[in-house]
């Protein structure tokens, strides 16, 4: 008989793995409540999600732009900036 797949199974390795060695502060009472919440798999997907971001703006292949073109350390850094633009009044719908 063949087993049924979870929806953390459609995930990559290592997401699809048990991730209760890994995460920390998981804010449960019992050891069984913190690996139950470190393996959901909406958790395993928040931690993929954060590690595809911090891979596409901060890893060796990130797309840099320079803020000063005459300067080149003055790259600019869109992800970590406090920038607001397009989350004032006028752009809620």
């Amino acid at each position: 008989m063949e087993q049924e797949r979870t929806p953390k199974d459609h995930l990559s390795y290592p997401y699809n793995q048990d991730l209760s060695g890994v995460l920390r502060r998981m804010n449960r009472r019992t050891p069984f409540s913190r690996k139950r919440l470190a393996n959901d798999p909406v958790t395993a997907a928040y931690v993929l999600a954060g590690m595809q971001l911090i891979r596409r703006h901060l890893g060796p292949g990130a797309q840099r732009v320079l803020n000063d073109p005459e300067d080149d350390n003055s790259l600019g850094r869109p992800l970590l900036s406090l920038n607001r633009s397009g989350f004032g009044r006028d752009s809620i719908v």
